[in-house]
This record gives C-alpha cells, structure tokens and sequence, in this order.
C-alpha cells in the first residue's frame, strides 16, 4: 500500500504526504477526509474529516476501502511526491477546500447580484465549478457574505486554496476589519480557471482578477 495505490482507491488526491479524498457519502469533488500513514496511529492511520464527519465511522471506511483489518499496520508509502508541498501547505490546502465544500452555487445570491452591479454577467460553466458563495465565510477573525473562487495549479489543474470576496446582501463589497479580499492556502502556482482545460482551444485569456477575466469573455 502506497499513498498512490490509496488515493486512486478513496478516488483522491495526494497531498504532501497525505491522501485528501470524498468523506462518507460526499461528492466525488469532495476532498474534506484526511488520511496519512503513521505507525504511532492504531492501524497505521490517521484519519481526520474537515467536514466534522464521525471520526470512527469516517476510519471504519477508509479501511473497508482498502481493504485492511482494524490491527492492520500498512507499509509505510515508499514514493516520493514531486515537487513535496510543506505540511503547513497542506493543511491551508485542506482548510480551503473544507470551505469550498461548505460554499454553494452562486447564481440567485449576492454573488450574482455583485456581478451584475460591474456589469458582468456570471456564466453557467463558472458558476458552482470556479465560482461560489458563502453565506457564513470565515473572514479576517470574522464572518461574513463571500464570493469564493476555487484556485487550482496551473499545471496538475488539483484544487490548492481559495479567494474571497466579502460582499453585503446587497451585493457590494465590503471591508473586514480592513480587508475586502482575502486568500486561504498556497496561491503560488496557482490561477482560478474560469474555463475547462479541455474547452480551451485557440486562446487563453489571463487577468490580475476574476471580475477582469469574466469581463474579457465573449458574450
């Protein structure tokens, strides 16, 4: 057993030295279950649900997937991930993508609303793909309306952090504590694709923002 091996079974991806995979009956997007190798750990696991899912229930189901018993001690992964993310990294990765899960489908919020105020209309293939809201985001050591963005590595295209947008009912954006925009988990790297991989063709256009991207695209 390999971190591999395990995430392509939980229908995952590899983090760091961690597995992020689908918590117990989540989407196939999901990535809120947490799972490492640890030979201190009864099992050889650590499992953790950022969703706050059972954490028993949450192991008993990693190890039916894997097919281990609950005494198994699984070998410790024998690969070597490239380039290796830092553990703080992976963790503001999970963090984002707990978010993420908890935002929904923007279309009939303020997120629309905010949108529409500059002038842009949101798109189908956008909305609840790249672009979400959060009723209750955490925001600046407070909570507030978000336009949430998803942001993925350019190159592997994997989910790696967040952007947020705090925005009033109303659909304007405010300030938090002096702040309006907000990132969670390692940027560098990384773009909001408002477009598929694969329904990029003949151009690529790229923006300093997500309200400038949307702009550019034809009507």
């Amino acid at each position: 057993m390999n971190l591999l091996a395990m995430a392509r079974s939980l229908g995952g991806d590899v983090y760091g030295r961690r597995v992020l995979a689908p918590g117990l009956g989540h989407s196939r997007r999901d990535r809120s279950l947490s799972i490492r190798f640890d030979p201190r750990a009864p099992g050889g696991l650590l499992v953790h649900s950022f969703a706050g899912d059972d954490p028993l229930a949450a192991k008993d189901y990693v190890r039916a997937v894997l097919g281990l018993k609950s005494d198994t001690l699984p070998d410790l992964p024998k690969i070597k991930v490239s380039p290796a993310e830092p553990p703080e990294d992976t963790e503001r990765t999970a963090r984002a993508l707990s978010l993420w899960q908890e935002a929904r489908d923007p279309r009939g919020t303020a997120v629309e609303t905010y949108l529409r105020r500059r002038g842009i209309d949101l798109p189908d293939d956008a909305a609840g793909e790249a672009i979400r809201f959060h009723p209750a985001c955490p925001f600046a050591g407070s909570r507030a309306l978000a336009m949430v963005c998803l942001v993925r590595d350019v190159i592997t295209d994997k989910p790696k952090a967040i952007h947020r947008t705090a925005l009033s009912g109303d659909g304007l954006k405010v300030k938090v504590r002096c702040a309006d925009r907000l990132s969670l988990g390692p940027i560098a790297g990384g773009v909001i694709k408002l477009t598929p991989d694969e329904e990029v063709e003949t151009c690529l256009g790229i923006a300093e923002g997500v309200e400038t991207a949307l702009s550019m695209r034809p009507a």
